[in-house]
């Protein structure tokens, strides 16, 4: 397919709730597609530090909170009705409301990129009082089907999300969130400080009270031990991290940045040791591949991971690391303990680069991406 023919279309591809420097959104999916469309892409941030090139158009919107977001919505349904874009490429559940306006735009193609389960969420959502998740996460359900089943297609960001929609029939793909393709990196030289780190987002049941208590075990037992958390967090959550460290007197020992631009974690995974990636065992984690794992693999690092039934296999199939149940401590303690001896844990990281390199890469991921599309031309 020429370059020409697809030029002559144009995405409008949008969220609500991710930042414009989102990994999967913008660094791997607009800029792959921007290599044959023209894309407007818009998303939550204050300032870009990107350069627009002839094919991406930037948009940055104000971040609200969730009651405020409704008028994001309102505002996306304006610039939809002044777009003339031919695709309309959305990426959170909420958004699903404005399926039906997009619908009665003529030659409309509607894709909507599915980041996670979310009737299954609503049921862990913190947020959401505990007597109202049941019975929401069945609503939503719900009325969920009767949207998507209006779409064109549908992009899974994980393989275990298209069990529960065999009944959608709409052209559906798999694209998965695997790292962009880096070159082999220069592994910074070990010394006796043990380096952990953990890049996502922060929250109670992603493990990190496991994690801080790990570090204050360790460090009471007289191990030199450093741990780097990257990630967006609740301010609650922040607050409890910062007394943590305080409490215990750890400011020394643990680091939290609230943010990190995409093309920097890369320099804080050279300097790791160890992964860890703590995430409790709720329904919509046990059956996703979180992305982590497989940016510890392209760092070459070998990784701490729960024991969900599906990670227990990919780890020890490609051999990359080791699988704990991520509420007992002493465990964890000892899988990092293990690993401090250098010899295991360089066999474990060239392992993880090695399949990362065959398989789990976004090379792959992007040339299925740009083929779904070419379904509608």
């Amino acid at each position: 397919m020429s370059l020409k023919m697809l030029d002559s279309n144009r995405i409008m591809m949008f969220s609500s709730v991710h930042l414009y420097q989102d990994a999967r959104i913008f660094y791997k999916e607009a800029k792959t597609l921007a290599n044959f469309y023209q894309v407007e892409f818009y998303a939550v941030g204050s300032e870009s530090h990107e350069l627009e090139n002839e094919n991406l158009n930037i948009t940055l919107l104000p971040k609200k909170s969730r009651i405020r977001r409704l008028k994001t919505i309102l505002d996306f349904k304006k610039r939809i009705r002044d777009s003339d874009a031919k695709y309309y490429h959305f990426h959170d559940p909420e958004l699903l409301m404005l399926v039906p306006y997009i619908r009665k735009k003529k030659g409309a193609i509607i894709i909507y990129d599915m980041h996670e389960n979310f009737p299954e969420s609503i049921k862990t959502k913190e947020w959401i009082p505990k007597f109202l998740r049941k019975f929401l996460a069945i609503f939503i359900k719900h009325i969920e089907k009767r949207l998507l089943a209006q779409l064109d297609g549908i992009i899974f960001a994980e393989k275990s999300y298209s069990k529960y929609y065999r009944d959608i029939n709409v052209p559906k793909v798999e694209v998965y969130n695997y790292p962009i393709y880096i070159q082999r990196p220069i592994r910074i030289i070990r010394y006796n400080t043990i380096k952990l780190i953990y890049v996502g987002r922060v929250a109670e049941i992603r493990g990190i009270f496991q994690m801080l208590e790990v570090v204050k075990s360790l460090t009471a037992d007289g191990v030199l031990v450093n741990l780097k958390i990257i990630g967006s967090a609740e301010e609650t959550i922040k607050s409890q991290i910062e007394s943590f460290i305080q409490k215990h007197n750890l400011e020394d020992v643990i680091e939290y940045f609230n943010y990190v631009d995409y093309s920097d974690i890369w320099e804080f995974y050279k300097n790791a040791d160890i992964g860890l990636c703590l995430l409790h065992p709720v329904p919509n984690y046990l059956e996703s591949l979180a992305t982590k794992i497989f940016e510890y693999m392209a760092a070459e690092i070998p990784m701490i991971v729960s024991d969900f039934p599906a990670w227990n296999k990919l780890i020890y199939e490609s051999k990359c690391g080791l699988t704990v149940n991520p509420f007992h401590i002493d465990e964890i303690k000892e899988s990092i303990l293990r690993l401090k001896e250098d010899k295991e844990a360089q066999i474990l990281g060239r392992n993880g680069r090695k399949i990362y390199e065959e398989k789990y890469n976004w090379n792959i991921e992007g040339e299925k991406l740009l083929q779904f599309y070419k379904k509608f031309i």
